[in-house]
């Protein structure tokens, strides 16, 4: 699992897969205290994560914390799925896409980036939304042909 500094940057930038999550076990996120936690339903009555916010609730005071989720690899690997096409279409859509020179680099990007989690989320993020990592943010792009 990524952990990295750039890893969360690019998924706290991601406002695309942040909104896809739906909270379950299991599930890695970085919390207001800069700690990598995982998170486990039911630990205090006082607490519960919903829509990427930590919510506490005291005697008077309701708080609300954003949060990064941390896709885990096979998150990404579910999330990059497309309905109505089959999951070797996508595995091949996406070994022929790392072959490709990545943004302005000109490196394929499973040169580029140092993790599986970033060479998938740039890959969603790139096939799905027409956006690339810059090393600080994303930036629009022309929508690439589909290879499905």
């Amino acid at each position: 699992m990524d952990k990295s500094r750039q890893y969360i940057e690019m998924c706290r930038r991601s406002k695309e897969i942040q909104s896809l999550w739906n909270p379950k076990a299991g599930d890695f996120y970085k919390g207001l205290t800069g700690d990598v936690l995982c998170y486990v339903p039911g630990t205090s009555k006082n607490e519960t994560i919903r829509k990427g916010f930590e919510i506490k609730a005291g005697n008077k005071v309701t708080t609300l914390s954003p949060l990064i989720w941390l896709p885990k690899l096979d998150q990404l690997i579910e999330a990059a799925q497309i309905q109505g096409c089959c999951f070797r279409d996508i595995s091949f859509q996406f070994y022929e896409w790392v072959k490709l020179p990545y943004g302005n680099s000109g490196t394929p990007a499973n040169k580029h980036f140092t993790s599986l989690e970033q060479v998938w989320l740039a890959f969603i993020m790139n096939t799905r939304f027409a956006r690339i990592w810059d090393d600080e943010m994303w930036q629009n792009v022309p929508i690439l042909p589909s290879y499905s």
